[in-house]
């Protein structure tokens, strides 16, 4: 199934919204969860959907978003801005 970009921009909002309150909550953010929001029809597109979900966290938040564990299942949001302190 080939969607639209505009689906795939909608379906990216949706998975910001979702990292960010995981982020907010000091949450991991586990891959499983993040394709239950993109929606299963969506799993082929899942690569591209992440990437532009994370691509416009890193731009605009100046999060990165980084695996907890080597198994690549769970991640967390870290800033990319160093303090100087």
């Amino acid at each position: 199934m080939i969607a639209p970009l505009g689906l795939l921009a909608k379906k990216a909002g949706m998975l910001i919204h979702f990292m960010l309150q995981k982020f907010k909550l000091k949450q991991p953010i586990k891959k499983i969860d993040m394709l239950k929001i993109v929606h299963k029809a969506f799993k082929a597109q899942f690569p591209e959907i992440l990437k532009k979900a994370t691509d416009r966290i890193e731009l605009v938040f100046g999060l990165e978003l980084k695996e907890i564990k080597p198994n690549g299942y769970s991640y967390t949001l870290v800033s990319k801005v160093s303090s100087f302190s």
